[in-house]
């Protein structure tokens, strides 16, 4: 069985003032996209912290990123997200 962990993403629009973060993350989706294309993986399992920003807090653009972005990688393998402090 091949697994793919990763976790603490901590999607958010801004970080330390600096804005237009989302863009990082579009960059770490295709990082994730090629992995699970290359590797395969039976399923993925994200460990936590998704978003930054507890929810009802949180924008809700970056919660359709965050879905979107999870509906991508969706496409090559399962995904199980463990609820983390932030999320």
């Amino acid at each position: 069985m091949k697994l793919l962990i990763t976790g603490d993403w901590h999607i958010k629009e801004t970080y330390r003032g600096r804005e237009g973060r989302l863009k990082d993350f579009e960059l770490l989706r295709d990082f994730f996209l090629d992995l699970l294309k290359e590797e395969k993986p039976d399923f993925m399992i994200h460990l936590g912290d998704v978003f930054h920003t507890l929810s009802p807090f949180i924008r809700k653009d970056v919660i359709n990123f965050g879905v979107k972005l999870f509906a991508n990688l969706a496409q090559y393998t399962k995904i199980y997200i463990l609820v983390g402090n932030h999320d």
